[in-house]
């Protein structure tokens, strides 16, 4: 049985992951535009014209998407300084939230090898591991050390399947059997 992954603190307190996604969007979109319409009646103290008051709540959310990814960053730098360890590589887009790098990866996708998009990152990067940083947010990828070879020689003819990929795409009773017996090894 594999090993079960850590909860985080907010996974622990809400264990309902469709209430989670619900809090995270709260705390994206609504809280935000609140505490600016909250600051803007402080300092205020009267109404404000619809024409400062709309464009303020609504930069709102980007400013406070920033700050917050500028603070994870700075904390995460900072807890690696603390361990005298060195950051995990991140990825820098032109766009905001990396957004050309998904765009780059979807292209990749759809025209290229499987995962080609990533070992092209890998390469570029000079890394094994990767911090894309899709949309503001942790997204950490780890290039494998082993590689599964499929050899070219005509004597291993008798090895039909040796990655996961044909194993998950095989159908019907034959994949079944095959899935539950075949353990892959690197060659």
């Amino acid at each position: 049985m594999a090993p079960h992954r850590q909860l985080t603190a907010f996974e622990k307190t809400i264990p309902d992951y469709r209430k989670r996604i619900l809090i995270s969007l709260a705390k994206a979109f609504i809280v935000p535009p609140l505490l600016t319409t909250l600051a803007l009646r402080l300092v205020f103290r009267s109404t404000v014209s619809l024409f400062i008051y709309l464009p303020l709540v609504l930069l709102s959310i980007p400013i406070a998407i920033g700050l917050r990814s500028q603070y994870t960053l700075w904390c995460q730098d900072r807890e690696a300084a603390r361990m005298g360890a060195k950051s995990i590589t991140r990825v820098r887009g032109r766009w905001p939230g990396n957004l050309d790098v998904v765009l780059r990866l979807l292209k990749s996708f759809e025209s290229g090898y499987v995962l080609q998009g990533f070992t092209d990152l890998f390469e570029e990067y000079g890394c094994t591991t990767l911090n894309t940083r899709f949309f503001w947010d942790d997204q950490v990828s780890v290039r494998p050390d082993l590689i599964f070879q499929i050899p070219a020689s005509p004597q291993r003819t008798e090895l039909p399947i040796l990655t996961s990929h044909g194993i998950d795409h095989l159908h019907g009773r034959e994949g079944l059997q095959i899935r539950g017996t075949h353990r892959l090894h690197p060659l």
